[in-house]
């Protein structure tokens, strides 16, 4: 199972229990440690920031657990399709932060 992932790598990577993720244009993930990683899901736990919480969470990110999910078939290997995060945000800031959404294949 992989994960296209843009961190570092401007035109995305296949990546497996990335410590980094960029979830979208406006949120990643650092410091992720990964729990599960399978063809039925992972879930992992780590730091959410965003332009949507800048500048404050530049230095302060918000503790967070992903889940990826719904993996397809590309090119021989599975990738996977969907996140939802889940963090403690304030209101302002939840309204915001796109918590859940469609991560790009190859």
């Amino acid at each position: 199972m992989y994960v296209l992932n843009f961190h570092n790598a401007e035109r995305g990577r296949a990546d497996r229990r990335p410590a980094d993720l960029v979830l979208s244009e406006f949120s990643t993930l650092t410091k992720v440690t990964w729990r599960t990683w399978g063809p039925s899901g992972a879930t992992g736990a780590g730091k959410l920031s965003g332009t949507w919480c800048l500048p404050r969470c530049a230095t302060a990110p918000y503790d967070a657990t992903v889940t990826l999910s719904a993996v397809v078939p590309v090119r021989g290997n599975g990738y996977f399709t969907r996140y939802r995060v889940r963090a403690r945000l304030p209101a302002d800031e939840r309204a915001q932060a796109d918590l859940d959404g469609v991560l790009p294949t190859p």
